[in-house]
């Protein structure tokens, strides 16, 4: 009887652990996925139509850093090595620029 006791409260640990390790989801993340999809291109076509090159690189990393999870993502990539990183090492990730971007 104790080993059964042991591993009910084994399995009700590891739920709890389990759901506190989930990370919150942000409001935008409930909402209408199409109405997200919508208000981002009319913002997107906006700034492609309205802007110079330098104003719409700009303007996009904006709407990249404000309608995405960039820490999310940088945690996702970097993989078990993002524990391993100090807090300034992932800061510095964060705001380093891609090879794609223009730094």
């Amino acid at each position: 009887m104790p080993s059964i006791f042991r591993r009910l409260l084994f399995a009700g640990a590891a739920g709890f652990i389990a759901t506190a390790a989930v990370p919150d989801i942000p409001d935008a993340a409930t909402a209408d996925p199409s109405a997200f999809i919508d208000d981002l291109d009319a913002q997107l076509q906006r700034l492609v139509r309205n802007t110079s090159p330098e104003q719409r690189f700009l303007g996009f990393q904006q709407l990249f850093r404000t309608d995405f999870d960039v820490p999310g993502m940088a945690r996702f990539v970097l993989g078990p090595y993002w524990r391993l990183a100090s807090p300034p090492q992932q800061q510095e990730f964060l705001s380093r620029p891609s090879r794609n971007q223009r730094g």
